[in-house]
């Protein structure tokens, strides 16, 4: 029999999922507080509506941990919360049941959960999530990085008959985003531009063939106050280069973001180590994922995916008489306003 903690959809009729809800309402009774646990516990909190009152916020929070098999380290890591002394018998108790009744006698292939032989929730466990957030991915995640990096394209372009490079994605019907310090120059728009889909580096190190598709430079809109333009190809993209919607969420700080981009003009590359959002402020978010020359315009995503951000340069701080380097896209929300204000409208909506 299945434990009322591992049903799927999340039951909330049932008694042990009611008190743990009520237990967590009254210990994590504010959002930053609420938050800040589903952080550590590794639970994406992208679908979750954190504005609302804090017990709807809870029964979402809850059935989107289960739905990201997260709910047991959602429980166990409230447990070890000093805000949670009162309630840490509930959780350990609830934690510590085995996933199905210990009356069940089906085989393996016939239950619908199984365990591994040592408890998760055992501190002397052979295995265990190193920081407070786990870092696991599903492996669909590498199978959705390709398909979105089809997308990104290398940008050649001529100014004052000299070329430079650039990053840019297609956001739909032709339509090539990225900085506006790509494609104009002195105030001028870029007189030739080439995106190159399928610049890439097979894993054993050889070059693939690429597509150069010109464009149409009397297509060129942009505005520097963002940082963002774009420009229509004058021919067909290749197949798998669909429309990435510049429309994801905004990203929260120790969100990890992931750039694919064209660094110094070279094959296509991920960055995706040292990928924490360590700022967002109303124009901009900062990021610690690397980048170079030539990766100006590139999409930055977030773990589902979605882009977030529009890559457009380094910036650093200093604190404490120590110097700190990041890296800065202009948050999505800002350049769409500015496609729609330009006239340039939504080529991704159909």
């Amino acid at each position: 029999m299945t434990h009322p903690l591992d049903t799927y959809p999340l039951d909330f009729s049932q008694s042990d999922v009611q008190d743990v809800r009520t237990a967590l309402i009254n210990a994590f009774d504010s959002p930053d507080a609420l938050k800040d646990l589903l952080r550590q516990a590794g639970v994406r909190t992208g679908s979750i509506n954190l504005a609302r009152a804090v017990d709807y916020v809870w029964t979402d929070a809850l059935a989107v941990a289960r739905k990201q098999d997260k709910l047991r380290v959602l429980l166990s890591t409230a447990a070890r919360d000093p805000n949670a002394a009162a309630i840490r018998p509930l959780l350990d108790s609830l934690v510590a049941d085995t996933p199905t009744d210990s009356t069940d006698t089906s085989d393996a292939a016939g239950s619908d959960a199984l365990a591994w032989k040592v408890d998760p929730a055992d501190e002397s466990g052979l295995e265990r999530v190193i920081e407070s957030e786990s870092t696991l991915l599903d492996i669909s995640f590498l199978e959705r990085g390709l398909e979105v990096a089809a997308s990104v394209c290398k940008l050649v372009v001529v100014h004052g008959g000299r070329r430079f490079h650039g990053t840019g994605f297609h956001i739909g019907k032709g339509m090539l985003l990225t900085n506006h310090h790509v494609l104009y120059a002195k105030g001028a728009p870029a007189s030739s531009v080439e995106a190159w889909f399928g610049y890439e580096e097979s894993f054993d190190g050889g070059e693939r063939v690429h597509t150069v598709v010109p464009c149409d430079p009397a297509s060129i809109v942009g505005r520097a106050d963002h940082d963002w333009a774009v420009v229509r190809a004058s021919d067909a993209l290749p197949d798998d280069a669909r429309p990435l919607p510049p429309t994801g969420p905004l990203p929260d700080v120790l969100d990890r973001v992931y750039i694919v981009q064209h660094p110094n003009g070279e094959v296509k590359k991920i960055g995706m180590a040292h990928n924490v959002v360590t700022a967002v402020t109303d124009d901009v978010l900062q990021y610690r994922t690397d980048t170079a020359g030539g990766s100006s315009g590139s999409p930055v995503f977030d773990e589902s995916w979605r882009v977030v951000g529009l890559h457009h340069r380094w910036v650093s701080t200093t604190r404490a008489g120590r110097t700190e380097y990041y890296n800065q896209g202009r948050r999505v929300d800002r350049v769409v306003a500015g496609l729609e204000a330009e006239g340039v409208g939504t080529p991704w909506v159909s």
